[in-house]
């Protein structure tokens, strides 16, 4: 062995680390810089609301997403042993509804990437008529598959809320339901901004009823 043992050992060569994204360090030899791309944020990529998907689009993905996963786990709930619904034919009925808006909502998220391509800017995502090719070509807009999912789903729930009580409490309950129902809906209805111009423009006031100053 050759040197002195006494002498402290060289230091490693060092190395730049390379940045993940952004610019690269300028060499000072060359004087040349290299940029990398910076990826977009994972975050918002999952959330479906990208710098390039219409905001709206993204709000209404998400609703989509939701609902199906719901409608699945209901489906997969009453057609269990632990949901015994009277008369059997409505707990049938049920599991066709929750099945089939299942199936459209499985459309619904096949044709939201179609609609993010071919939409107008300044138009409505319910007005984007798309163009896509199954053996031929096909026309469709997105309500098509997404008013059959919600209204599938509401039914489902309503005949499931029905074949939940006993036949000898049904009449009752039907009254019970459509009272609720009519209520919730009036409720609503008088929630308008614009309620009182709209009901005086629904319900105009007979001749010799308005009152004279």
């Amino acid at each position: 062995m050759t040197g002195d043992p006494y002498e402290p050992a060289a230091d490693p060569p060092t190395t730049r680390p390379r940045p993940k994204h952004g610019r690269q360090p300028t060499d000072s030899g060359s004087g040349h810089s290299q940029t990398i791309a910076e990826p977009r944020d994972q975050a918002a990529v999952r959330a479906g609301r990208a710098t390039d998907l219409d905001p709206a689009l993204g709000v209404f993905k998400d609703w989509s997403n939701y609902l199906l996963v719901t409608t699945v786990a209901a489906a997969g709930w009453v057609g269990s042993d632990k949901v015994a619904l009277e008369p059997p034919m409505l707990q049938v009925a049920v599991m066709w509804c929750l099945g089939l808006s299942a199936v459209f909502g499985i459309l619904t998220l096949a044709l939201i990437p179609l609609v993010a391509e071919q939409k107008d800017p300044n138009a409505s995502i319910y007005q984007c008529e798309v163009t896509f090719h199954v053996v031929k070509e096909w026309h469709a807009y997105l309500t098509m598959a997404c008013r059959p999912q919600h209204i599938l789903f509401m039914i489902g729930i309503v005949l499931f809320c029905v074949g939940s009580v006993s036949q000898a409490a049904l009449r009752g309950t039907l009254v019970t339901g459509a009272a609720v129902a009519t209520f919730a809906s009036v409720l609503g209805l008088m929630s308008r901004q614009d309620f009182r111009e709209w009901s005086k423009s629904r319900f105009p006031r007979r001749a010799g009823t308005e009152r004279t100053e």
